[in-house]
């Protein structure tokens, strides 16, 4: 492979490249030798064979002022309800370092939630979310703190029975770096459901990794995270 290394004033040959990929980043280590003409059409070689060796490190994308300090996690909870209709929460600890300024950077979100009752003429429903700070509903993306919410509905009537669920996208599209940052050390899982003559409840698995993050980002993500309640 020939690149033009304006540096140099003429072509060089690439003879082997070797790209490691790491934890934060992309490292390309390449040895080149000149092969081509100069630029202003010398026919000789740009002052003899030479090997060259470069070593660049690219860090991937990366939340601003945030440094990564673990590999991917997955964090699964889950949480019913006290007694049936009744909302209830829990409370998840993730163990974060307040003194070293650790967070924790949510990729995505799996959540499902037990299917609400069949009851002849009745509306039932199943709801449940995961938020960031404690909440007194279960609440839906048009809250700050929600990070991510299902609700099921079914609906019997004369003619049959209708189930409908409302949910948002699970998994974020790749294009995304993080859908959430935690800065306190809890999230929250919250269910409730409607008409039903048993409990409710359900499950959610977190994915993403620690990271530290500096004074200014770490005091503007505690802010907004309290803010949001």
């Amino acid at each position: 492979m020939y690149i033009y290394w304006g540096k140099l004033g003429g072509w060089v040959q690439i003879l082997w490249l070797d790209i490691g990929v790491g934890e934060g980043g992309v490292s390309i280590l390449w040895r080149a030798r000149v092969r081509l003409r100069r630029q202003d059409g010398n026919p000789g070689l740009l002052g003899g064979p030479r090997t060259l060796i470069s070593l660049r490190h690219y860090p991937l994308n990366m939340p601003t002022g945030l440094k990564p300090t673990s590999s991917m996690l997955m964090i699964s909870a889950n949480v019913s309800e006290s007694a049936p209709g009744v909302f209830t929460d829990a409370k998840i600890d993730l163990q974060l370092n307040p003194l070293d300024n650790e967070v924790f950077v949510v990729q995505a979100i799996d959540i499902d939630v037990k299917a609400p009752e069949l009851i002849a003429g009745a509306r039932t429903e199943s709801k449940f979310s995961v938020s960031s700070t404690q909440r007194t509903s279960v609440g839906s993306l048009a809250n700050s703190n929600v990070m991510a919410q299902i609700q099921i509905v079914t609906q019997e009537g004369v003619a049959g029975a209708v189930t409908n669920t409302k949910i948002a996208g699970e998994t974020p599209v790749a294009s995304l770096d993080y859908v959430f940052i935690l800065a306190t050390n809890d999230y929250y899982l919250n269910c409730q459901g409607v008409n039903n003559l048993a409990t409710t409840g359900g499950s959610a698995r977190l994915y993403g990794y620690r990271a530290k993050a500096d004074s200014a980002t770490y005091a503007a993500l505690v802010q907004s995270e309290i803010l949001s309640s």
